[in-house]
């Protein structure tokens, strides 16, 4: 599934097209996935893996996961991960009373 990701970036943005192309990697095939990109990161010794993201609905990450969680769950190498885009209304509203709910349930029953 994270070929097919990286496929799409390749082929629809120009501006994944040049990253990647300057970094080195002339198609999809060459990225190699997140086994590569992992051991890339632990060859190279390197400090912090930063990757950016785009804001998707729980749902739709479960459908179709997210290369940086792939990443995270194949190193010990910290990953930042930048989100661009807007936080949803449930993402702003919803979560934040859910936990305050939550917390004040567990005050509660102590």
């Amino acid at each position: 599934m994270y070929r097919e990701q990286i496929a799409r970036l390749f082929e629809r943005s120009a501006f994944y097209r040049r990253k990647l192309s300057a970094a080195g990697f002339d198609s999809p095939a060459a990225v190699g996935g997140l086994e590569r990109i992992a051991a890339v990161a632990e060859r190279e010794q390197v400090d912090e893996v930063m990757m950016g993201v785009g804001r998707h609905p729980a749902w739709l990450r479960w459908v179709n996961p997210s290369i940086a969680q792939g990443v995270m769950e194949r190193t010990d190498i910290p990953v930042t991960v930048l989100a661009r885009g807007r936080a949803g209304a449930f993402e702003r509203y919803a979560v934040p009373a859910g936990v305050a709910g939550l917390a004040a349930l567990l005050l509660a029953v102590e």
